[in-house]
C-alpha cells in the first residue's frame, strides 16, 4: 500500500478516516458494557455489600458515559478531526484508563475462596475484550492498549493465588490476550486496506473524471477545427471549381473544332487531362469531407479498363521518363463502386508504384475472385519488409528506401478511402522483388448506354439551336460557356449580373428559350430568385440551368421544386450538351 505518486496523501486520507470512525459514538458500545457491568454486579452482590457492589458499578457508568471525553464531546455532533495524529494519541489514552478501571477493580475483588465469582469476572473481561477488538480494529495501539489494560491485571492477581485452578484461569487469561492481539491485528490490517482500496478508487474516479473533461474539451476543439476545416474547404471548393470549369469548356471547344490529326490528339489529351483533373479535385473534395466525416458513397458500375486507361494517362509519362516499363492489361470488367474514390485510390496506387520504382516495371491488371474483382498494381520496386507492412497505410509513414520522396500521405489517403466506401484493401511484398497492391470490390453487368453517351454519340451532330442567356459572373467561365455554346450552333449572349439579365430579357421576352444562370451572383440576388423573375416576363415556358460550385442537397431540392435543372460545377460539356438536347425535344 506504499508507493505513486499519491501514496502519502492516500496514507493520510485513510488514517483521517480510520481516526473518525473510531471516535464516531455508538450506543451498542455504550449499553454493552453497562448491561456487562450489571450483570456482573448482580454475580459480585452474592460476596460484596450491596453498597460496594454499586460503588463499582457507578465507575463502570462514570467509565462509560463520562471518563472518555471524546464521546462527552461528540455525542451531540459530527466528528471533525483535523490533526489525526494527535487525536490518535488521546484516544489510547481515554481506552487505557477505561481498561485500567475495569481490570485493576476486579482485581481487587478477586476472592480466592469463591471460584464461580472469578469466573464470572473472567467472562466478562473476556466480552469486553472480544466486543471492543471489533471497534479498537480502527487503530491497533489502542485496541493492545485497551486488550492488556483490561485483561492482564486480572490474569496477573488470579495467577498469584496458589492452586491449580487460578493458574489455569490466569494462563488461560494470558493466552486469550495473544489470541486476541493476533486475531484483532489480522482484522485491522484487513479493514486498513479496505480503507486504502476505497481512497485509491475515489483518487482514479476523480482522475478518470478529470481525464473525461479534458477529453471533452479535447473533443470541442477538434470537432471546432473540423468544422473551420470543412469550411474552408467549403470556400475553396466553390473557388477553385470556377477555372475548373473554364478549363473544361474551353477544352471542349477546342477539341470540336477543325484541327489538323496531330492537334486532334493534342486537343484530346488536353481534354481528357482536364477531365481528369476535375476528377481528381473531386476526390480531393472527398478525402477532405472524409476527415470532417462528411463523405457521401455514391455506387455505380464502374468501367475498370476506363479507371486503368486515365491512371496511365496521368503517369504513364513519368513512368517512361524514369525508363520505366508501364503496361495496363485491359479489361472489360465492371465494378460496383464510387467511381471518383476509386479512380483516387487507383490513381494514388499507381503514383505510388512510379515513384518508389526506379528500374524494371510496373503492370496494372485485375483478378477475378469469385463475385468480386481484384484491381492490382504490381511494380518492381525495393519492396516493403515485413515490420514496415503494418505501417505503410499510417499517415507521413515513409520507407527508408524512399530516399525522401513524397510525404507519406498517398497510401494513407487510399486506406482512408477504402475504409469510408467499405472497399478491400491489401498488399503483398518480398524485398528486392517488388510490390503489389490490391483494392477488391463486388463485380457487376455493364449498364446500358446512358444518356449521356447518347449524347456523346447521336446528340453531337444533332441540330437543336436555341436562344439561351447564361449569367455568370466568373469572366473565364462565362466566356468559356458562350463560346462552347455558339460553337455548338446556339444563339448566345452572355452577361454577369442579374439586373443585366432582366433588362436584357424585357427587351425581347419572346426571343428567349433557356437560361443558364450561376446561383451565386453579384448584387445579392441569387440565381434561383433571377429565373423566378425571368419566368414572370417571359410569355412561355423557360427553361432553366442552375449551375454552382456550391452545390448541396438542399439547394437540389430548392431547384427541384421550381422545376429547374441543377448541376454542380464543373459541369462536363457532354452532360451540358445533353441536358440542352432535352430541353430542346
Amino acid at each position: 500500500m506504499n508507493g505513486g505518486p499519491d501514496a502519502a496523501q492516500t496514507q493520510s486520507d485513510v488514517l483521517q478516516e480510520r481516526i473518525e470512525a473510531l471516535l464516531r459514538p455508538r450506543v451498542e458500545s455504550l449499553v454493552s458494557g453497562m448491561v456487562v457491568g450489571a450483570v456482573l454486579s448482580v454475580a459480585l452482590l452474592r460476596v460484596y455489600p450491596w453498597p460496594t457492589v454499586l460503588v463499582w458499578f457507578a465507575g463502570i457508568c462514570v467509565v462509560q458515559l463520562g471518563l472518555s471525553t471524546w464521546f462527552k464531546l461528540t455525542w451531540f455532533r459530527p466528528v471533525q478531526i483535523h490533526n489525526p495524529v494527535r487525536a490518535g494519541h488521546r484516544y489510547v489514552l481515554d481506552v487505557a484508563m477505561a481498561g485500567l478501571y475495569w481490570g485493576v477493580s476486579l482485581a481487587f475483588l478477586v476472592r480466592p475462596e469463591d471460584i464461580a465469582t472469578q469466573v464470572a469476572m473472567a467472562l466478562a473481561i473476556g466480552g469486553m475484550a472480544v466486543g471492543s477488538n471489533t471497534i479498537h480494529a480502527y487503530h491497533r495501539p489502542a485496541m493492545y492498549t485497551f486488550l492488556l489494560c483490561l485483561v492482564l491485571p486480572f490474569a496477573l492477581r488470579v495467577l498469584m493465588v496458589d492452586d491449580f485452578i487460578h493458574r489455569y484461569l490466569g494462563v488461560g487469561m494470558l493466552l486469550l490476550i495473544v489470541y486476541l492481539a493476533v486475531y484483532g491485528r489480522v482484522h485491522s490490517l484487513t479493514l486498513e486496506r479496505s480503507i486504502w482500496i476505497r481512497h485509491e478508487n475515489r483518487s482514479l474516479l476523480a482522475q478518470l473524471q478529470q481525464e473525461r473533461e479534458t477529453a471533452l474539451k479535447l473533443q470541442a476543439i477538434a470537432e471546432a477545427a473540423n468544422l473551420s476545416k470543412s469550411r474552408f474547404f467549403a470556400g475553396a471548393s466553390h473557388d477553385l471549381r470556377q477555372p475548373l470549369q473554364a478549363m473544361g469548356l474551353y477544352a471542349s471547344v477546342l477539341e470540336g473544332s477543325a484541327l489538323p490529326t496531330e492537334l486532334q490528339q493534342v486537343s484530346h489529351r488536353i481534354g481528357e487531362s482536364v477531365r481528369l483533373l476535375e476528377d481528381l479535385f473531386e476526390g480531393v473534395m472527398d478525402t477532405a469531407r472524409i476527415e470532417a466525416g462528411g463523405m457521401q458513397i455514391h455506387e455505380e458500375p464502374v468501367d475498370v479498363k476506363q479507371l486503368m486507361d486515365r491512371a496511365m494517362l496521368l503517369f504513364g509519362g513519368e513512368a517512361l521518363d524514369k525508363g520505366l516499363s508501364i503496361k495496363c492489361v485491359a479489361s472489360k470488367h465492371w465494378v460496383l463502386g464510387d467511381r471518383l474514390a476509386l479512380q483516387r485510390v487507383i490513381s494514388n496506387l499507381v503514383s505510388n508504384a512510379v515513384r518508389h520504382t526506379q528500374s524494371g516495371r510496373i503492370l496494372l491488371g485485375c483478378r477475378r475472385k469469385g463475385a468480386h474483382l481484384r484491381l492490382m498494381v504490381y511494380d518492381t520496386g525495393p519492396g516493403i519488409s515485413d515490420a514496415s507492412q503494418g505501417l505503410i497505410f499510417e499517415d507521413f509513414f515513409r520507407l527508408e528506401s524512399a530516399g525522401g520522396a513524397g510525404f507519406g500521405l498517398g497510401l494513407a489517403t487510399v486506406k482512408r478511402l477504402c475504409d469510408a466506401a467499405g472497399y478491400s484493401l491489401g498488399l503483398c511484398s518480398k524485398l528486392n522483388r517488388g510490390s503489389v497492391f490490391w483494392v477488391e470490390l463486388p463485380r457487376c453487368d455493364a449498364p446500358e448506354k446512358s444518356v449521356l453517351q447518347v449524347a456523346s454519340t447521336s446528340l453531337l451532330d444533332t441540330d437543336f439551336s436555341q436562344n439561351i442567356l447564361v449569367v455568370e459572373d466568373d469572366p473565364a467561365a462565362r466566356g468559356g460557356l458562350e463560346t462552347l455554346l455558339r460553337a455548338w450552333g446556339h444563339s448566345c449572349i452572355a452577361v454577369e449580373d442579374g439586373d443585366q439579365a432582366i433588362l436584357l430579357v424585357r427587351q425581347q421576352p419572346e426571343h428567349w428559350s433557356v437560361v443558364i444562370s450561376d446561383y451565386n451572383l453579384p448584387g445579392g440576388m441569387n440565381g434561383l430568385a433571377l429565373i423566378e423573375i425571368l419566368r414572370t416576363v417571359v410569355p412561355h415556358p423557360l427553361n432553366a440551368l442552375l449551375i454552382s460550385g456550391a452545390m448541396d442537397q438542399s439547394l437540389h431540392e430548392q431547384a427541384q421544386a421550381m422545376g429547374v435543372i441543377a448541376m454542380a460545377k464543373p459541369v462536363r460539356p457532354i452532360q451540358l450538351r445533353s441536358v440542352l438536347t432535352s430541353m430542346s425535344v
